[in-house]
């Protein structure tokens, strides 16, 4: 027996200028659309994602991504296949002895995802992931919101890498900012300060507390629940907090990493 709720298709396409749409056409999970002359009508660009209808009547959204305006595939994990790289990222934050500490943990994602099959129960795909934790980002006393913070982090350990090459595509899988995630994805507007997404990245959105069916979000509850055993590992060896680099920045005051080894120990992924 389950609650989960019927699952729905979000499409939010944008074009240049005012476009009547007079068609809509979906086959085979490619959703098109066409003007009032009947022509096919192709969006600048468009996101896809599945979310469900709360008891309010407001839309939860569970996943989002950009898809090909071309060929606009309603299936939100055929957009992993895209990238080079796949990386998911999570901040939480809490109060330590009078400071707001903020724990990032990111990981790199291995996805693999098999063709969708349909039976008399609907559509469904198997997939698997493969994970690798990196070192997780401890900080002190944010000033803005802390996930922008993370990204930062994580986007600037991936360009000093040396692994990445100019022409890859990178993903990386947020759960925070999703009404500005398509101005950062077309830099329209910078994350931090002046500072835009990097070219060859994209953000896409997953929710960390609901569709564990989607591999999105379930690299995203990996880091959440990481995090919160960090915190906990930091409560009981505050000398983790002790070691922190003094910074000054408008952001934040003080920083530390956790060694990726000691956070794929506490993820619990080995076991």
């Amino acid at each position: 027996m389950t609650d989960k709720k019927p699952r729905i298709s979000v499409i939010s396409p944008h074009f240049d200028g005012h476009v009547e749409i007079g068609r809509l056409d979906c086959r085979d999970g490619v959703f098109s659309f066409f003007g009032s002359s009947g022509d096919r009508v192709v969006p600048t660009h468009v996101e896809v994602g599945h979310g469900y209808t709360r008891a309010s009547g407001k839309l939860k959204a569970i996943n989002q991504v950009e898809a090909d305006g071309d060929r606009i595939e309603l299936n939100p994990n055929a957009a992993l296949n895209r990238f080079d790289w796949l990386f998911a990222i999570d901040t939480n934050v809490k109060k330590q002895e009078g400071s707001v500490l903020g724990v990032s943990v990111s990981i790199l994602a291995y996805v693999q995802i098999s063709g969708p099959r349909t039976d008399e129960s609907g559509v469904h795909q198997d997939w698997s992931v493969r994970v690798v934790p990196q070192a997780a980002f401890v900080f002190r006393n944010p000033r803005i919101n802390p996930e922008l913070i993370g990204w930062r982090e994580l986007f600037n350990r991936i360009q000093d890498s040396g692994a990445i090459h100019k022409s890859d595509r990178i993903g990386v899988i947020v759960d925070s900012e999703l009404k500005k995630i398509s101005a950062y994805n077309q830099r329209a507007e910078p994350i931090l300060g002046e500072h835009y997404l990097p070219e060859g990245f994209e953000l896409l959105y997953a929710s960390a507390d609901v569709g564990m069916e989607y591999p999105h979000n379930k690299l995203l509850r990996f880091c959440d629940r990481t995090s919160t055993r960090i915190f906990d590992h930091i409560v009981k060896h505050k000398e983790v907090i002790g070691e922190m680099q003094v910074v000054e920045t408008p952001y934040i005051d003080g920083f530390t990493t956790v060694p990726s080894q000691l956070v794929f120990q506490l993820s619990g992924y080995a076991t």
